[in-house]
């Protein structure tokens, strides 16, 4: 067997190994995803809704639900910046 044989039936091995573990590792829940989904429509509904938004107060709701995703996708062992 040439090495590149070798090589190229690594890399099938590895890919179909990528492909199995990618639709179930770190992948976030239909319910996880609904629920974020929920909570960013009630910060846009509030922030619309509202004639004075305080920018603060919006920042603030802003900055909570980007800490509660990236607790979310971390329990998930997803990573990004």
């Amino acid at each position: 067997m040439s090495v590149f044989t070798r090589a190229a039936a690594k890399r099938r091995k590895d890919q179909q190994q990528l492909e199995r573990q990618g639709s179930s590792m770190g992948a976030v829940s239909e319910a996880d995803s609904e629920e974020l989904l929920e909570t960013i429509r009630d910060v846009i509904r509030k922030t619309a809704t509202e004639p004075n938004v305080d920018r603060g107060v919006a920042v603030e709701q802003l900055s909570r639900l980007q800490e509660k995703h990236h607790k979310l996708l971390a329990g998930k062992c997803i990573t990004g910046s």
